[in-house]
């Protein structure tokens, strides 16, 4: 069966849309099936490992629709702490209604079971990030400021699921200082180059003498 990637995405906000009310369902294709909405079979071949592959095509897509909203969205001027968090914002905002649906995924994805997707998920979307952002490094700085970013997307979006303040606002205070205090490249590059320096001339020194 050829699959429907409209059909898909309509699955995926009628599942979410069912886990903001009732929380995730036992029964994963049988519980979305009962309403005729979608067929049992039809489920299956969109996700055929279930829930897994469910939540792995919610990362997945959304990447992609984080790239779309960004399209509409002039940030080429701005500097490049201010395109991170114009970036980040765009993607918590895509997902605001979906708030209750993710905090009740996030127990889900720190299972054993899903540590890997989970990881690997949160680094490819701070790799996203950054390349929205122009970045196009491939040395070691690669790894540092995606190692950064990181841990700035993953605070920031814990913060953001608690938040009540009007639009958000609180959530955005929160990433401005998020940014200024931790997304310091030069500085840290600096300190990273120091210290591989400093393991370098020691391990010439020790095979100095050793020969």
């Amino acid at each position: 069966m050829k699959i429907n990637q409209d059909r898909k995405q309509k699955f995926l906000y009628y599942v979410l849309d069912d886990i903001n009310l009732n929380g995730w369902s036992k029964n994963f294709f049988d519980s979305y099936s009962r309403e005729g909405i979608f067929t049992n079979n039809e489920i299956r071949v969109f996700f055929p490992n279930g829930r897994a592959d469910f939540l792995r095509y919610w990362f997945d897509i959304s990447e992609k629709l984080m790239l779309e909203d960004l399209s509409k969205v002039e940030i080429q001027e701005l500097k490049v702490r201010e395109k991170i968090k114009k970036i980040i914002r765009v993607r918590l905002e895509r997902w605001k209604s979906y708030k209750v649906a993710i905090k009740r995924t996030l127990p889900i994805l720190i299972m054993p079971s899903s540590d890997t997707l989970l990881s690997c998920s949160l680094m490819k979307t701070s790799d996203s990030i950054w390349k929205s952002a122009g970045d196009r490094s491939v040395d070691f700085n690669f790894y540092t400021k995606r190692g950064l970013l990181l841990g700035v997307y993953s605070t920031t979006l814990i913060f953001w699921l608690d938040d009540n303040s009007k639009d958000d606002q609180k959530t955005w205070e929160f990433l401005d200082r998020r940014v200024e205090e931790v997304l310091q490249i030069p500085k840290v590059k600096t300190r990273i180059n120091e210290t591989l320096h400093r393991i370098i001339k020691n391990l010439t020194n020790i095979s100095k003498k050793a020969s």
